[in-house]
């Protein structure tokens, strides 16, 4: 009895000090991804600088333009990043990319009843026929989410 209970305290131990190494490596890694993700944003901070500073000669420059949003969304700007999509589309009304960036941002924002004509437009228009081969489950996905919501506002307003 007493083999079992040393046996059982024994492989305790064990467990104890393996837990605090899983630990001790998730807080390693957690500081690591916090350095990571600080010099990330580092990173898009020069980006934007570097976009604003070329876009004040070629102020349409619509490939800079489109980086520009895209390190506005990547640090959560994103009032700035429909800003510069927005102006995108004013050069380029076709522009299938400063398109999906919207509709991207609008996900991630919740803002589903400015996302449902994009996605329309996603599901329609032979623009986008490759990239919803590509991607359709996560246009699915929106979708669903879309007219989930899009109901939901119905029921509210028929109440």
């Amino acid at each position: 009895m007493e083999d079992k209970f040393t046996a059982d305290i024994a492989h305790a131990d064990d467990t104890i000090k393996w837990a605090k190494e899983v630990l001790d490596r998730v807080e390693k890694g957690l500081a690591r991804m916090e350095i990571t993700t600080k010099n990330a944003l580092k990173e898009f901070d020069q980006a934007i600088k570097l976009a604003k500073e070329y876009l004040n000669v070629y102020k349409d420059d619509v490939y800079v333009l489109l980086q520009l949003g895209f390190a506005y969304k990547q640090i959560g700007d994103y009032e700035n990043a429909i800003n510069i999509c927005n102006y995108v589309l004013s050069i380029d009304s076709y522009n299938p990319v400063a398109r999906l960036d919207l509709f991207d941002i609008y996900m991630e924002t919740e803002q589903y009843d400015v996302a449902a004509p994009i996605i329309d437009e996603i599901f329609t228009s032979p623009m986008y026929e490759t990239i919803l081969k590509e991607n359709r489950a996560k246009y699915e996905e929106a979708r669903e989410t879309i007219n989930k919501y899009l109901e939901t506002q119905k029921l509210k307003i028929n109440a």
